[in-house]
């Protein structure tokens, strides 16, 4: 029974282990960006960004969008989902991320590069009813 218990134990690690290889690169550089900003590091959330958006963004504004959003959905707490979909040039990844006051969900258009090359802050839309934590309206009325 011991040695039942230690394969099943094993064959999950192993089973666990490979899910994390298999998730979407795309949805990886997505999760590195918002983690990244959630550490209040936006030097490297800013060199993430493609080319095209950096000219147009600084460090200082991911902060201030930052700022701006945590002001209404509590400090950052994780990532929960991310859900990558193919577009024309790019693919567009939905984050599912929890703030202490609730869920909020980041658009991300990642290039083909795997850069960066926009994002917005949505309300987040439940696909369960049984989510502990509500969602947080983040974007400024105007």
């Amino acid at each position: 029974m011991k040695l039942f218990l230690k394969v099943v134990v094993v064959v999950g690690l192993i089973l666990g282990g490979f899910s994390i290889f298999a998730q979407d690169p795309m949805s990886l550089k997505a999760q590195d960006f918002v983690s990244a900003m959630g550490r209040g590091d936006f030097q490297k959330a800013y060199l993430s960004l493609s080319s095209d958006l950096g000219f147009k963004v600084k460090p200082e504004n991911l902060q201030s969008v930052w700022t701006q959003l945590t002001s209404k959905a509590g400090k950052f707490v994780e990532v929960k989902e991310a859900k990558a979909e193919p577009k024309n040039d790019f693919t567009l990844v939905i984050t599912i991320c929890k703030f202490e006051k609730g869920l909020v969900d980041l658009h991300i258009a990642v290039d083909n590069t795997g850069k960066i090359a926009g994002f917005q802050i949505k309300d987040h839309k439940s696909t369960q009813a049984s989510s502990s934590a509500q969602p947080v309206n983040p974007t400024p009325a105007g």
